[in-house]
């Protein structure tokens, strides 16, 4: 059923939708499966067994308990605009000891996933009365206008666009060219694209960095041509994950390719998709210099809904003190670096790894409760800015 138009509405500007349909053994959805990418029925049995033992690990509240994200757990926390992040665990985790190079298959498999996301919306919702996939600017704006969700892909990790320049030159011009609005370039261990920051539970930056040890900090040839490429094409480049080398190298080169192009910063908008500001000691979350230049360069922030990462440096006390409270911590804090409130979203990275999330709002269904709280505390200008404004502005920067 689709809304009124001016319905009230949240965007999020990093979804893990696409994590539940890699588990599921519908006859529909495996055989969509195996239509693009061969795989044998069995082995996509062992890999959907695999991935659900994980989601049980790492994003399920129980071992017994359902997704965090789900279609009408969308609509019921009234989602308006869905960045859906594309990801694949196996090119990233099941790799050979020593092995830190992006594998040729892995941009194929991407692609299965985003044609088997596509299919599982259309045998979810197929008279589209409840969402669409937008690819441009004006399907963007007739699908908000008509009260439907709008799905918008995002792709999470570099590592997937291919082994050498030519190929990610190439691959990225492909992504673009099916509405993928952002690409990652980082991600959780370092696969030869960029060097990263933990985001593990548990482990400091010291203790990951002795267990993954990275071969270089910043950005190989290979993450400077994902960065190129991604400007080259307009997408947004997400500088999550990422650690300080891997950051300052992104940013000296989008300046050096502003001055080569004559373009204006904001023509080029840096986002972190699924982060916060750096209070305690966390090199994942963002100091004062990157919120800057995210703002300098028209991005935006999403604050991320994970313990580990939203109440980072919070004393004991904090902790104890609502989601709301750590939340509205974060929203003052980019606010007094950049001068507004302009440059917050939301970016609950739900089902991507991050139990446990912060209280109240495991999953999708319970966006609403972080809506009705701005609605109460903030103008309702600076609500609307951050529920939905400026995560539309950015998106829409980056579909043609």
């Amino acid at each position: 059923m689709r809304r009124e138009p001016n319905e009230r509405r949240i965007a999020d500007l990093h979804c893990h939708y696409p994590m539940r349909v890699h588990c599921d053994r519908s006859p529909a959805a495996v055989a969509k499966r195996r239509e693009c990418s061969g795989a044998w029925f069995w082995l996509d049995g062992v890999r959907c067994f695999a991935m659900r033992r994980l989601a049980q690990l790492f994003n399920h509240k129980s071992f017994w308990a359902t997704w965090r994200v789900t279609f009408d757990g969308l609509k019921a926390g009234r989602a308006g605009l869905v960045l859906s992040a594309l990801y694949d665990p196996a090119y990233e985790i099941l790799v050979m000891p020593g092995k830190q190079q992006p594998r040729p298959a892995a941009f194929g498999a991407l692609l299965c996933q985003l044609g088997c996301v596509e299919a599982e919306l259309v045998r979810t919702d197929p008279g589209h009365d409840g969402h669409r996939v937008v690819k441009s600017k004006a399907e963007l704006k007739e699908t908000l206008n008509e009260g439907r969700m709008a799905f918008v892909h995002c792709v999470e990790g570099g590592l997937y666009l291919g082994d050498n320049v030519c190929d990610i030159k190439t691959n990225v011009a492909r992504l673009a060219e099916k509405g993928v609005a952002y690409i990652t370039v980082a991600h959780l261990f370092y696969r030869g694209i960029a060097s990263n920051a933990s985001a593990l539970p548990g482990l400091s930056d010291e203790c990951y960095d002795f267990i993954f040890r990275q071969r270089l900090r910043g950005l190989s040839p290979l993450g400077r041509a994902v960065v190129e490429a991604m400007y080259e094409h307009k997408m947004l480049i997400d500088i999550t994950h990422m650690d300080a080398p891997a950051v300052q190298a992104t940013f000296k080169r989008l300046e050096e390719l502003d001055e080569e192009t004559g373009a204006d910063p904001k023509e080029h908008p840096v986002i972190a998709s699924h982060a916060g500001y750096r209070f305690g000691d966390l090199d994942y979350m963002l100091d004062k210099t990157t919120i800057e230049e995210i703002a300098r360069r028209g991005g935006v922030i999403g604050l991320i809904l994970a313990e580990h990462q939203l109440e980072n440096g919070f004393t004991g006390d904090e902790i104890e003190s609502s989601t709301f409270y750590a939340l509205d911590r974060h929203i003052k804090k980019i606010c007094q670096i950049t001068h507004s409130h302009e440059h917050i979203c939301i970016g609950s990275d739900h089902d991507g790894f991050i139990k446990p999330t912060v209280s109240g709002i495991h999953g999708s269904a319970e966006l609403g409760e972080i809506e009705e709280w701005l609605r109460d505390d903030y103008p309702p200008a600076v609500a609307d800015a951050i529920l939905f404004g400026n995560a539309e502005r950015v998106v829409a920067s980056a579909l043609p």
